[in-house]
């Protein structure tokens, strides 16, 4: 749920970079991170090379996962 959290974020604020993000959500950069990269592996966002710094940007309009038989969908307003 907690990575849910954080792609709505991305999403919603548009973050210029990783740091960025951490600063917009008040958390702490290691944290969201940890957060970004987990959320990349899975390959619900890429990491777009800003110069220095790496931008997160969410790949899909819709997602849905089932949790034992529990439905969670996170619904973005654009498609990359």
């Amino acid at each position: 749920i907690k990575l849910f959290s954080i792609l709505e974020k991305i999403e919603k604020l548009k973050p210029r970079s990783i740091r960025d993000l951490a600063e917009k959500t008040g958390r702490d950069f290691r944290a969201v991170y940890t957060d970004v990269m987990s959320l990349h592996d899975l390959g619900l966002i890429e990491l777009e090379n800003e110069g220095r710094s790496r931008k997160p940007v969410v790949l899909y309009d819709k997602i849905e996962i089932k949790f034992y038989g529990e439905s969670i969908t996170l619904e973005t307003q654009q498609v990359v």
